[in-house]
């Protein structure tokens, strides 16, 4: 978050649900805590850094081609300005409009969590 905005990235057409918005962030490598590598994708995928991510919600969620394990996390202290991977589109929202913007159904946990957050 960055003054009381949200972070979110438009998925590639050619992307498993292309055109989407999406809350940044990826794989958990080998040997690497959830929270690292939520900070090394926020570097990765939007070239910000931070120094804490904080836990939001763990969840899984089923798609019909795949299971995903979630970890969800806010980070409030990012620093730099977004360069999004690949040069795909990114907008800070405000967080009553996520509502508004086509997301992958995995996201809803976590729009819940977040209004249950207040942010």
């Amino acid at each position: 978050m960055r003054e009381g905005l949200i972070l979110v990235a438009r998925r590639a057409d050619e992307q498993h649900l292309g055109g989407a918005w999406e809350f940044p962030g990826g794989k958990i490598e080998a040997g690497e805590e959830p929270a690292e590598a939520a900070l090394r994708e926020l570097r990765e995928e939007a070239g910000l850094t931070a120094a804490v991510a904080t836990p939001l919600l763990v969840f899984v969620h089923d798609y019909p081609d795949r299971r995903l394990r979630f970890h969800a996390f806010v980070v409030t202290d990012a620093a730099g300005e977004v360069r999004t991977d690949g040069g795909r589109a990114f907008a800070w929202v405000a967080p009553a409009s996520l509502d508004d913007m086509p997301m992958p159904e995995a996201n809803s946990a976590i729009l819940k969590a977040l209004r249950w957050r207040r942010l």
